[in-house]
């Protein structure tokens, strides 16, 4: 997901271990004033929201196991 902050462009995505990864560009920041921090930590909590719905709706497909006839 990619979003604005300041002048940077901000992209969260998540690596093969399921760690963040946060790329910037053009290079990353070396400060960011207040309204800046405002706008990373509102991106990458719509970037964790959107995680979150696609991962429960991955597991709602998911068969339900009753422990019956399982051994």
């Amino acid at each position: 997901m990619k979003f604005q902050v300041g002048r940077f462009t901000c992209e969260v995505l998540v690596d093969d271990d399921g760690k963040l990864l946060v790329k910037w560009l053009p290079e990353p920041p070396k400060y960011l004033n207040k309204a800046e921090r405002d706008q990373y930590q509102t991106g990458v909590a719509e970037f964790l929201e959107e995680l979150e719905r696609k991962l429960d709706k991955n597991r709602s497909n998911l068969p339900r196991l009753n422990g019956s006839g399982c051994s």
